[in-house]
């Protein structure tokens, strides 16, 4: 397995001298030390480190805190703060910045190592959780319902595409607008609380249909029939947190069905096509009529003719031309 790389941002030479003695001893390796922010950055795009361990205290306009910042926001990289400041105000400022860790100022050779083995356990496991995060992303994207996804205010957190196409509103639009801004629904011309049922599936943890007949007013006028359900979703210590809304425009659905069912039916028709005309053909060495399944002997034409809707056309080629006509076609 390849060492994890690791950039030390310490302006003082001793210090970043012993730090990159122990992280080496440890078993890691150092892409470099930089003594200021600028440093850091030009460093992180060139090498690419696993880990950065980062002085909050540091010369330059920008402190390590703010440096922390940027390298999570552009690089997603994790930080480790190295400080000897351990005052409620520098831990407040710092935690801002999102770190995977503090090594206070002195510190001994196992505290570092445990500092950096748990901010790499960590980012890798955060990384697992993001990808995940974007398969689920992109499966709930492709969906071909509509979802809106709130939070247990019935506030907009998503929207996939479907739902914006539908709705007319885009994902940005809507969030953290209430959920009826965007899914305006009605039912024989009455509005359909719909916070109601985001509600009821909230309070009672179960899904819940949408009533029949309901249709959604989209945001140019449109009314789109639709069929739906509100389900809620809770947190892994079972904390109910929102709801998914999920839905489909019925009359788009019916067509796209009977667009299946005419496919279906086509293809069946020519796999029936095709059935008949495989397996063996007897077929007649002299006159080369064939011999149906009645025994009947038909010519070529009439076989495949009623059989397929092949069309004949008739002509003579060139050896047949030779034989029967000598000389015609030939050049002079």
């Amino acid at each position: 397995m390849p060492k994890k790389q690791i950039l030390i941002v310490e302006d003082e030479p001793v210090i970043a001298l012993d730090i990159q003695y122990s992280l080496t001893k440890a078993g890691y390796s150092v892409t470099g030390i930089a003594v200021s922010v600028d440093g850091a950055l030009s460093k992180i795009t060139d090498d690419a480190p696993d880990l950065v361990l980062m002085d909050i205290v540091i010369k330059g306009d920008t402190d390590g805190i703010e440096a922390a910042r940027l390298i999570r926001e552009q690089h997603d990289i994790p930080v480790v703060f190295l400080t000897a400041y351990g005052d409620d105000e520098t831990l407040q400022r710092a935690k801002q910045a999102c770190p995977f860790g503090f090594v206070l100022k002195p510190f001994e050779d196992r505290d570092l190592r445990a500092a950096v083995e748990v901010a790499l356990s960590k980012h890798e496991a955060d990384q697992r959780v993001k990808e995940r995060v974007r398969w689920l992303d992109a499966t709930i994207r492709g969906l071909g319902d509509g979802v809106i996804a709130t939070d247990r205010q019935g506030r907009v957190s998503f929207m996939n595409s479907v739902a914006e196409a539908i709705t007319g509103w885009s994902q940005a639009e809507a969030v953290g607008r209430a959920i009826a801004s965007a899914f305006d629904v009605r039912r024989a011309g009455s509005r359909i609380v719909v916070e109601a049922f985001v509600a009821e599936a909230v309070e009672e943890r179960r899904p819940v249909g949408l009533p029949g007949r309901t249709s959604l007013i989209a945001r140019d006028g449109v009314e789109h029939p639709i069929s739906g359900s509100v389900t809620p979703v809770w947190d892994a210590r079972g904390n109910v947190v929102g709801a998914v809304v999920a839905f489909y425009d019925v009359l788009l659905r019916s067509q796209g069905e009977g667009n299946v069912e005419g496919q279906t039916r086509e293809l069946q028709d020519a796999m029936r096509v095709l059935r008949i005309l495989k397996g063996l053909l007897p077929i007649c060495a002299s006159c080369k009529r064939i011999r149906d399944q009645h025994g009947d002997w038909k010519t070529i034409e009439t076989y495949f003719g009623e059989r397929s809707e092949i069309q004949f056309s008739h002509g003579i080629c060139p050896m047949c031309l030779d034989r029967l006509y000598p000389g015609i076609g030939r050049e002079p």
